[in-house]
């Protein structure tokens, strides 16, 4: 039915991505070890759904209630670039936000790969949102306000990152 000549058992549309992004209990718990391992450390998870990965991990964000509402982590800017990339190889609940923060800094999807073994398509999608943020530096386009949207972000963040007030955003979406 999907596509008129195949089944969907052999050809799935798959129209959502869902992230489970871990809720770590760890600013309740200071003085744990925050290192991961095999034994379960998450005091519950959140569940976001997204037309794409980039959305979908955005809202996960947003909903873990860690204060954030993008993946860049105000305290891991105060690494140098060479503690940012030896924090890579730290499997903490800290870890995706490091990772964020190295592919800011330059660090390659391969060097990231080779270190963590987390696969490249979800290094490389945490890249599409690095980059999209460093295009929106200053500038503020119909294009680029459609496309964060798309990627998940809140109007108020936009505005922030692109160095705009709310008010200047295009605030169009087409119908």
């Amino acid at each position: 039915a999907v596509t008129g000549t195949t089944y969907a058992c052999f050809e799935p549309a798959i129209d959502y991505v869902v992230v489970k992004l871990p809720k770590w209990p760890f600013d309740k718990f200071v003085y744990a070890k925050r290192n991961l391992g095999t034994q379960m450390k998450a005091t519950g998870e959140v569940m976001a759904i997204g037309q794409t990965f980039e959305e979908a991990i955005m809202k996960a964000v947003r909903g873990a209630e860690i204060s954030l509402d993008t993946l860049n982590s105000p305290k891991l800017k105060e690494l140098s670039d060479a503690e940012i990339k030896a924090k890579v190889s730290v499997c903490d609940d800290e870890r995706l936000f490091v990772i964020y923060e190295a592919l800011q800094r330059g660090v390659s999807v391969d060097y990231i790969h080779d270190v963590t073994k987390i696969d490249e398509w979800f290094i490389c999608k945490l890249k599409n949102l690095v980059d999209y943020e460093a295009k929106i530096k200053n500038t503020m386009t119909d294009a680029l306000y459609l496309q964060g949207k798309k990627y998940g972000y809140l109007d108020k963040t936009l505005a922030r990152l692109a160095g705009v007030a709310e008010s200047a955003l295009p605030h169009r979406l087409p119908s």
